[in-house]
């Protein structure tokens, strides 16, 4: 950890509120996953059984999603509606999808200094150097227009970053706890931002939402039936 300058930070953020960095550290990212996700009664979900790095936003999204494939299990089993073999399957639908979302974390990390060169910064280069191209992107100039143009061009191209909702919403487990109707799998986007609607079994539940009468519905398709859901405008 080492002491280092602030200066022009408040220049860059446009700020008039007194800043003072204290320290600074550096890191390595990585992605890391427990060896198993249940032992006996014990589950383990989120950040205890997967690490990511910040890069696509998808470690919450993947906690929010093991939390909601385990909940239902252990409800309908703790009911006595289910066998303790439903839980079980928690494992085999999610270390699939939380890998694939660790993993992309990381693609999505390697690309990230596309976006820092589209600002002119330089990895490496002097503090003062790459303060001035900050300086230089927020001239209210042609020349700080143009490099501003030019920064929003590349970042409209990093969707697999700033919107990944295919790894978001298009996971799919493909063993586990489901009846295979044997119907064709959607594609998953290479790109990972465009999600295609799926009613297959093992997939997210297909969804739209509808306004009439002042009011707002939630559509819901499940194989032959349509399920219209009220909601509070």
């Amino acid at each position: 950890m080492r002491r280092t300058s602030f200066s022009g930070f408040s220049s860059f953020s446009r700020s008039t509120f007194p800043l003072r960095c204290i320290a600074s550290a550096t890191g390595i990212s990585r992605r890391s996953f427990a060896d198993r996700f249940q032992i006996g009664r014990v589950f383990i979900i989120g950040d205890g059984a997967h690490r990511h790095t910040p890069f696509g936003g998808l470690g919450l999204n993947s906690g929010i999603q093991d939390a909601h494939n385990l909940c239902w299990k252990l409800a309908l089993t703790l009911k006595g509606k289910a066998s303790a073999s439903l839980p079980e399957t928690y494992e085999a639908e999610r270390r699939p999808v939380v890998t694939r979302n660790a993993e992309w974390s990381l693609f999505a990390l390697a690309n990230h200094p596309t976006v820092m060169a589209s600002m002119g910064i330089v990895a490496g280069a002097a503090p003062e150097f790459n303060e001035q191209m900050i300086k230089n992107l927020l001239a209210d100039t042609l020349d700080g227009a143009s490099r501003r143009a030019r920064m929003n061009e590349v970042i409209e191209t990093q969707r697999c970053e700033y919107g990944p909702h295919d790894l978001e919403m298009g996971f799919q487990y493909r063993q586990g706890a489901l009846v295979d109707d044997e119907t064709p799998w959607p594609t998953r986007d290479p790109m990972g931002a465009d999600y295609t609607p799926s009613t297959r079994p093992g997939c997210r539940l297909a969804h739209a939402w509808l306004r009439a009468m002042n009011r707002r519905f939630l559509l819901m398709i499940c194989c032959r039936w349509r399920i219209l859901i009220a909601h509070r405008s």
